[in-house]
């Protein structure tokens, strides 16, 4: 009651130049996401192919024997459980947090960008994009070197999206007479 609805302007043909770079980056992100996660099923294959030929030299046995000799005590060879239950390899761990981070931070940093392209400068996402995209690069071997060299990946990526939201906040702010 009392409260009115602002009438939008009539809506523009959609030109998809003015969103290219935004959809590149978007693309280009879900390409990465993809390789880190075959990356993360196969670190995963490979440590238990490495596991069973260790333990088939050393016992002549077969896969289960090999899986059931080494320390970290898998119970089953299936590949579910070899892909879903091993938190003790560096490599595994490697895997896992490259694609729990990357989706993590997937949506805001998709969320941020295309606002910022829509309400900010869909131009300027070019840059931001890429140097979001290089900190999601540079995340596996900086993972690997350990703290504190991991945020020199995570924090690059925070500031971006924390950059987009806030000059989205500020456009918005401008937009309404602020």
């Amino acid at each position: 009651m009392g409260a009115t609805l602002s009438r939008a302007p009539a809506c523009q043909p959609f030109d998809p130049r003015a969103y290219a770079t935004p959809a590149y980056i978007t693309i280009a992100m879900f390409a990465l996401y993809y390789c880190f996660v075959f990356f993360q099923t196969y670190s995963k294959l490979y440590l238990l192919s490495q596991r069973a030929r260790v333990a088939n030299a050393a016992s002549g046995g077969g896969l289960r024997t090999a899986l059931g000799i080494n320390p970290y005590r898998y119970h089953d060879a299936s590949t579910a459980a070899v892909k879903y239950g091993n938190t003790l390899d560096p490599l595994a761990i490697l895997g896992d947090r490259m694609v729990g981070n990357t989706l993590e931070q997937l949506v805001p940093f998709l969320g941020s960008l295309w606002l910022f392209a829509i309400f900010v400068d869909s131009e300027r996402t070019w840059q931001t994009g890429c140097a979001y995209l290089a900190s999601r690069v540079a995340y596996p071997p900086l993972f690997w070197a350990g703290s504190p060299w991991i945020l020199l990946s995570t924090v690059p990526g925070y500031a971006v999206i924390w950059y987009h939201l806030g000059a989205v906040l500020i456009a918005l702010h401008r937009a309404e007479g602020g």
